[in-house]
């Protein structure tokens, strides 16, 4: 395992926990792609090493780790496969939303147990206002590891006296957090890449939700300046490094894979020709410039975003920026991997296939995806 400047005591032994992982993870990475969804075995491992609560702040029971820890461990993580990083990230980035939860949803959540959150707060349900909280209905798509979870997380704009609820020319939209019993899982992941991710849609029907397992939506992308809160940074602006380590992880992986079959086909044959070819030897040293840029640049955003003080202005659409740029990196490096393997590549029993899917998926994300840099340029030339 790579251990980088970034790396400190408290990175290292959660490092180590990941480790400890590794043989598990690899034995079980096929059966989590054939099954489409995160093994019960690697879920349990992920609890019992204490990741879910990384991120959770301590007034809720957690350890409250910085960004920097986070951010190794998904990519180390993604590293042995990148379905168990993504879930590993949405695992552990979902413990920072305690800091918007009531005392009683914290309590509900971290005190008898793990405490892992799945779900998404896309804005497809319906939350009716009635006497002590909502009715909620609606579905809601990219519920990753949610087979694993303690509680789901979904979104739904506010509807009173049968009408949407609007706050400053928006609809209010809630975040609503219901036990899995209240919700059903629809077999709804069939995809290109990180199909072990197991990243379905969940469904609610007429639903109660009380007050106290409900926060305002916009909050993630708000600067907390209340006392008592773990962070104060907002939720927004840590997605999108924890996302790209993601895909630098699985470049690294391409890595390793390409790395090991060169060498494998050369003690098959005393210079094989794939390790003759010039583009060979180019494609792997140009992936390792690549992916250690992409890392550098990584990790010095990860530095300025743990630097900023609660007061700070928010700098989100500067962290999905990095995010964007070192998960198309990554996503270069993996295509040049795949395309100078040759044959060698695209078959499914070749990791470098898996991870030519998986890297896509990761710069489909919406806080990542192709519009970040146009967000970006109308930034720039608006003054904003």
């Amino acid at each position: 395992m790579r251990r980088t400047p970034e790396a400190d005591d408290a990175t290292d032994a959660w490092l180590d926990k990941v480790e400890s992982i590794a043989e598990l993870a690899v034995e079980h990475r096929d059966r989590g792609e054939a099954d489409r969804r995160m093994p019960p075995e690697l879920n349990d491992a992920l609890r019992a090493a204490g990741f879910a609560r990384m991120m959770v702040p301590r007034h809720a029971g957690g350890e409250q780790e910085s960004l920097t820890t986070a951010t190794r461990v998904v990519e180390e993580l993604a590293r042995l496969d990148g379905s168990l990083g993504w879930v590993g990230w949405v695992t552990i980035g979902h413990g920072r939303l305690a800091d918007l939860m009531s005392t009683a949803a914290t309590s509900a959540v971290y005190d008898h147990g793990e405490g892992v959150v799945a779900g998404s707060i896309l804005n497809t349900g319906t939350a009716t206002r009635v006497p002590g909280g909502y009715r909620l209905t609606g579905q809601w798509s990219f519920a990753s590891g949610c087979h694993g979870a303690d509680y789901f997380l979904t979104g739904g704009s506010v509807v009173e006296d049968g009408k949407k609820v609007i706050i400053d020319g928006e609809p209010l939209l809630l975040a609503l957090l219901l036990p899995p019993s209240e919700c059903e899982i629809l077999d709804t992941w069939h995809t290109t890449g990180l199909s072990g991710t197991g990243s379905h849609d969940i469904r609610v029907d007429d639903v109660f939700v009380a007050d106290e397992f409900t926060f305002r939506a916009d909050g993630v992308w708000q600067v907390l300046d209340s006392d008592g809160v773990g962070y104060g940074r907002p939720y927004s602006e840590y997605s999108p490094p924890m996302m790209a380590a993601v895909a630098l992880g699985i470049a690294q992986h391409a890595i390793d894979e390409f790395k090991a079959m060169v060498e494998f086909k050369n003690r098959q044959q005393e210079m094989h020709w794939m390790a003759r070819l010039p583009n060979t030897n180019a494609a792997l040293g140009r992936a390792e410039a690549t992916v250690q840029a992409a890392r550098s640049f990584l990790y010095e955003n990860v530095r300025l975003l743990a630097s900023l003080e609660p007061g700070d202005a928010a700098m989100g659409l500067q962290s999905q920026m990095v995010g964007r740029y070192v998960a198309e990196q990554s996503a270069v490096v993996v295509d040049d991997l795949y395309e100078a393997g040759g044959g060698f590549s695209i078959y499914k029993r070749n990791q470098i296939e898996r991870c030519f899917r998986d890297v896509r998926m990761v710069t489909h994300h919406g806080l990542i995806s192709s519009v970040t840099y146009g967000n970006v340029g109308q930034a720039m030339t608006s003054g904003s």
